[in-house]
């Protein structure tokens, strides 16, 4: 009985002593991003550094990046509009967005609880600028988003504390402001980056632009305000026009860029949006040889004393 004690408080403070080694192993300030009206904070595995350009290194539909030169590991946060989610709306969701790029079934999955909210983690071998990593995926249902941090790491000895320490830093995320109430167009000024629009059927938000050859890539999210389904391309098209040095620019079928994620994207496009769901989306316009590209709202699509536009210099 006596022996049995003793194993039960040795147990203990080697839990104890585990998780103070975890959690010191965090950096001591918190970082924070913004992902349209709402602000966010986590800390950081110690010895991270923020990456000021991560739309350009990572992701252009980031939101915040960061990597650790010692371990050559990366990461970057992804957020877009959402309801708050129950656990298992959450994994459905999650789960089929990953299924067009990965294979589920070679990871793990596991769920916990993020601010007393429900997140989910997936742990999947994958490749990365050429190199044999692992992908920690983690999703955080917000009262306004879901939050998608991606981790890329090296397989390695250290791979399994690694792991730990990345748990413990998508922990620590907290929604500080955030507001469900969608930014009245009218409001604006003019179109700009990551600005959401609204009319009496849609919400569109721009949140990434990308030229690659001549091809300009645009990633939006659509939330369907109307009770029937919806194409968000229509809604694209109806909603804004593209030009460049004054020529209207055509929606192109056949993207040149060799992108997995772009793929699902503009087959995104192209499916019905149920009503009062968002998803993510893009589309691709063939370019001029050169020129000024404006991206402007179309008369009549929302309110507002003065025309919108978003200039992007080539």
């Amino acid at each position: 009985m006596k022996q049995r004690i003793i194993a039960l408080i040795f147990s203990g403070i080697l839990f104890l002593t585990l998780t103070g080694c975890q959690k010191g192993q965090l950096e001591k300030a918190n970082e924070t991003f913004t992902a349209d009206d709402s602000e966010y904070s986590f800390k950081l595995p110690k010895g991270w550094k923020v990456e000021k350009e991560y739309k350009e290194t990572f992701n252009e539909a980031a939101v915040f990046g960061a990597e650790d030169s010692n371990s050559r590991s990366e990461m970057f946060v992804r957020a877009q509009p959402s309801k708050p989610l129950d656990e298992q709306e959450l994994k459905q969701e999650t789960k089929e967005s990953l299924l067009a790029f990965y294979k589920l079934e070679a990871g793990e999955v596991e769920s916990f609880d993020v601010d007393g909210l429900p997140a989910i983690h997936y742990l999947m071998p994958s490749v990365y600028k050429k190199k044999a990593v692992w992908l920690d995926m983690y999703f955080v249902t917000t009262k306004t988003h879901l939050v998608n941090f991606q981790f890329y790491r090296p397989r390695d000895n250290s791979a399994e504390k690694q792991k730990q320490v990345i748990y413990e830093s998508v922990k620590t995320l907290k929604q500080l402001r955030g507001s469900q109430t969608l930014t009245s167009s009218s409001q604006q000024k003019g179109a700009k980056n990551n600005q959401k629009l609204e009319n009496q059927r849609v919400a569109i938000q721009l949140t990434g632009n990308k030229i690659v050859g001549n091809q300009l890539i645009l990633r939006y999210v659509i939330t369907n305000k109307t009770s029937e389904d919806l194409i968000p391309v229509d809604e694209w098209q109806q909603m804004f026009s593209v030009t460049e040095a004054g020529e209207h620019l055509a929606i192109t079928e056949q993207p040149k860029a060799d992108d997995t994620e772009l793929d699902y994207l503009l087959k995104q496009n192209k499916q019905r949006l149920p009503a009062n769901e968002s998803i993510e989306s893009a589309v691709v316009y063939t370019l001029q040889p050169e020129g000024t590209i404006t991206i402007r709202v179309n008369e009549g699509q929302v309110n507002s004393d003065e025309p919108m536009s978003l200039t992007i210099e080539r």
